[in-house]
């Protein structure tokens, strides 16, 4: 039976080596990183077909310790070596207001390569930009691909950035003049 996992910290997690899950008796269990500020995948993430949620800047109430949030801004940052393999399970980013902490300042989703069954990366503030530096793949149909950037959006991959063979892809950004699509054209 798959087990769910939930680490949370107060201010920055970091993944600096790979979680590689194998249920050998069917799929992972749902991993949900929830950091007070900061998120930072450098390394390899498979989750054997189970979701994967990634909550940064998480608000009071879901028990981050205010004193022990540091200044800054909250990202999500996928680093050079940082993939995300989810299978047929779906991945959610999201980088909330911070409501009730001392420091709220929220910043920027930075993306990688990626493939799920769907994708969103969520900002909740006003501010987030959403920047793609790789392929993300999203298998499901319907809305496979959605992005809601606070602020703007920037394609630095290419053409290629989203693959969606059975759904679309949808994003949204609050300042549409300072969007970069950099070949990306919709269906």
């Amino acid at each position: 039976t798959p087990q769910d996992v939930t680490l949370q910290a107060s201010n920055d997690i970091t993944v600096g080596s790979p979680i590689l899950v194998n249920n050998g008796v069917g799929n992972g269990g749902i991993l949900t990183l929830q950091a007070g500020r900061s998120i930072f995948l450098n390394a390899a993430i498979d989750t054997d077909n189970a979701d994967l949620n990634i909550f940064a800047n998480e608000n009071l109430a879901t028990g981050v310790v205010n004193t022990q949030r540091d200044v800054g801004a909250a990202v999500i940052s996928m680093g050079s070596n940082g993939s995300i393999n989810a299978g047929t399970g779906n991945v959610t980013f999201r980088v909330d207001a911070g409501t009730g902490k001392t420091n709220l300042t929220a910043g920027d989703i930075t993306l990688r390569n990626i493939t799920a069954n769907t994708f969103r990366a969520l900002s909740g503030t006003e501010t987030g930009n959403i920047i793609a530096n790789g392929i993300i793949t999203a298998n499901g149909a319907g809305d496979a691909i959605l992005l809601d950037a606070g602020a703007n959006f920037t394609n630095n991959y290419g053409a290629g950035a989203f693959v969606t063979p059975l759904g679309r892809w949808l994003v949204y950004a609050d300042h549409g003049d300072y969007t970069t699509m950099n070949g990306l054209s919709p269906d």
